[in-house]
């Protein structure tokens, strides 16, 4: 990673909590891998572990790690996700059937 933003880009300021604080942005990456890498562990190791419901905890955790108050990180974990648009992407799943099949 190093090398990859020159140290303006890297690091900016900005507030929390009313106090400066240095953001590094490949700090912040390592962290969102990790978790992403580790939860997919977690699921794998313990396959009746609620996936969904370790996914919204760590992304809860994870946005709060990274600056979002609690109760907005909450509210975001809490939302349904938007639909996925593909934009008749060649190989791309263009359509879901009510019985969950893929309709390309």
């Amino acid at each position: 990673m190093d090398g990859e933003l020159d140290g303006e880009h890297r690091e900016s300021k900005r507030r929390h909590d009313g106090e400066d604080q240095d953001f590094d942005v490949d700090v912040a990456v390592v962290c969102a891998v990790g978790a992403a890498t580790f939860l997919g562990q977690l699921i794998h190791a313990e396959p009746n572990r609620d996936d969904a419901e370790a996914t919204d905890r760590a992304t809860e955790a994870l946005l709060q790690m990274l600056g979002v108050p609690a109760n907005e990180a909450g509210a975001i974990c809490r939302s349904p996700l938007p639909e996925l648009q593909t934009a008749g992407l060649r190989g791309a799943v263009d359509e879901v059937t009510t019985n969950g099949d893929a309709v390309r």
